[in-house]
């Protein structure tokens, strides 16, 4: 496995622009439009844009949100810094 990020206080990256790709990958999947995600998870289309974009990674509200919105879970989403295929679960090595 690969090794992640870890910051200072121990806890992993999430890396914001694959989590962005793997998010507009589930809403293209499964043919949801950005306007829907954002009612979805009371937000606006902008936010939206900007999580699948990685400018902004979406609080744990909005991705518990988005997993229910998407049909999926909330790990199919986050991808942490140094995984390859955002599937590793072993943040200590």
């Amino acid at each position: 496995m690969a090794k992640r990020a870890v910051s200072d206080a121990g806890a992993p990256h999430i890396d914001p622009v694959l989590t962005g790709s793997r998010i507009m990958a589930h809403m293209r999947t499964r043919k949801i439009r950005a306007k829907q995600v954002a009612e979805e998870c009371r937000t606006t289309t902008a936010v939206v844009y900007a999580w699948t974009r990685g400018s902004v990674i979406p609080g744990m509200q909005n991705m518990a949100r988005l997993a229910i919105c998407l049909g999926c879970k909330i790990d199919d989403l986050i991808v942490m810094e140094g995984d390859e295929d955002g599937k590793s679960t072993d943040v200590n090595n």
